[in-house]
């Protein structure tokens, strides 16, 4: 899809959404409460809403406007918090996401199978990084991509920030990977039999047969000379 085609497209299902003033502003960053939301609208994760009304983080209030979407991510397992230090979690909705967490969310959000290469693709994502496998999931499967280096290799930049934009061209990639729908084949069965008539000919023939029964009659001729 060509273009900011994308952008139409997740906003058309109400997956994102602009501002006010009618901008999408794909090169500002994006922030952890915004990719809850889109990561759970995109990925179709279950909607959880805690019962009786209750927070997860003392930085998240039910009044938040992302609170049921940061809900549902955590409990779909999707992030995790922060520790505060005295037993209670921070989500920091604020902060700004970058490429490698930003993976991470996707491939767990869509339950994509991880996948291990034989050597990093990346030449500033080592097997030693925390988010090593998340990273080489999405590029494996074509969702996310890297920069050339210059000298033939590529480089991730995990720790720079997600842009609306990218995210959004991202999440349109995944979404295609994920719920791609393949074209069916039509299978034609000609089942119409070949009917052979068989024509059976039951005349028997007749030989007539011809009795003659015309009897010879030879006549006798006596002759009686008279005497006299």
């Amino acid at each position: 899809m060509g273009g900011r085609a994308y952008l139409i497209d997740l906003v058309t299902r109400g997956i994102m959404s602009g501002y006010n003033n009618c901008t999408f502003q794909p090169y500002s960053n994006i922030t952890r409460g915004q990719t809850a939301k889109i990561v759970v609208l995109g990925a179709n994760v279950p909607i959880y809403t805690p019962t009786p009304p209750a927070t997860t983080f003392r930085d998240v209030p039910i009044t938040y406007t992302f609170f049921i979407y940061i809900e549902s991510a955590y409990h779909g397992g999707v992030i995790s918090g922060y520790n505060c230090g005295t037993g209670c979690l921070e989500y920091r909705p604020g902060n700004l996401v970058t490429r490698a967490q930003f993976s991470k969310m996707m491939v767990l959000a869509f339950h994509f199978t991880q996948y291990t290469p034989p050597a990093p693709t990346f030449r500033d994502v080592p097997t030693t990084h925390p988010f090593y496998q998340f990273i080489e999931t999405m590029y494996h499967l074509g969702v996310i991509s890297g920069y050339t280096c210059g000298t033939g290799c590529l480089e991730f930049r995990p720790d720079n920030n997600m842009t609306r934009g990218q995210a959004a061209k991202v999440l349109f990639n995944a979404r295609g990977v994920q719920f791609a729908t393949p074209t069916p084949t039509l299978f034609f069965i000609t089942a119409t039999p070949t009917v052979t008539v068989s024509n059976v000919t039951n005349t028997p023939t007749i030989t007539p047969v011809v009795v003659t029964n015309t009897p010879v009659n030879t006549p006798t001729v006596t002759t009686t000379p008279p005497t006299g």
